[in-house]
């Protein structure tokens, strides 16, 4: 990986998916901020340009990324990528919520008044759970069938009529709604020293900061998707049905 490339730090994500186990030991933000250059990237996380190029030459030497299963989802088709947004990441959010929930419940009645930090924890899991609930619903009800009837058409080289066309423009506002979802489980993250456990903790509240850990790893991976590959893909693909549209008309 060369640090003089112009790409963003989404971009070689999505073409080396190696570099997100990379990115995310070194708290790189290549799903929020995946517009960024590297650089950039890795001055925001403050990281050294040196210690990513190690971390990404220890990698390739254990060919952790080398995994013959990956998928390469730049090839996907749009209905693919979708399938798998809500099988592995939607299915995952919504039964972990209710696993956290619980423990958030369990370790802050037992340790809560001795550390406050929890209850602040807790109350932002709270706001966050609702907002993704509330988000989810909205990309699976409106924008996902919208986007796999809009690859369907143009797959048949049926032109859209513009009253059937819905616009993408709710993709601004999913994005900013990833942002906040991101920022504050990095607040969450952040209060717990980095899921850093008291020696004298109890078995749900390092259970609470390992699910905490696994939560955010794969809310990276799934903002990775959608804001790097699905929505730029598919607004280009509207973008194609309009000019397609004007044609016909």
């Amino acid at each position: 990986m060369s640090k003089n490339g112009n790409k963003t730090v989404g971009e070689l994500a999505l073409e080396d998916p190696g570099l997100i186990h990379v990115f995310d030991n070194l708290g790189i933000d290549y799903c929020c901020a995946g517009g960024k250059s590297l650089e950039e990237a890795c001055a925001a996380a403050n990281v050294p340009m040196d210690e990513l190029l190690r971390a990404v030459d220890q990698e390739e030497i254990l060919g952790e990324h080398d995994n013959p299963a990956a998928r390469d989802w730049q090839r996907e088709p749009l209905f693919g990528i979708i399938e798998h947004i809500l099988h592995k990441h939607h299915h995952f959010v919504r039964r972990e919520l209710v696993h956290l929930d619980a423990l958030f419940a369990k370790t802050c009645s037992a340790h809560g008044s001795a550390y406050p930090e929890l209850l602040s924890m807790q109350a932002l899991f709270r706001e966050l759970s609702q907002e993704l609930l509330s988000h989810m619903a909205n990309e699976e009800q409106v924008l996902f069938p919208y986007i796999t009837e809009l690859e369907e058409r143009l797959s048949r080289q049926e032109a859209l009529a513009p009253p059937h066309l819905k616009t993408l423009s709710a993709v601004r506002a999913l994005m900013q709604e990833h942002e906040l979802a991101g920022s504050k489980l990095a607040e969450i993250r952040e209060l717990s020293c980095n899921y850093s456990v008291p020696a004298h903790a109890c078995a749900a509240w390092r259970s609470l900061y390992a699910l905490l850990r696994e939560f955010e790893r794969d809310l990276h991976h799934h903002v990775h998707l959608e804001n790097n590959l699905l929505f730029p893909r598919a607004l280009e693909m509207e973008r194609a049905a309009l000019r397609r549209c004007t044609v016909a008309m």
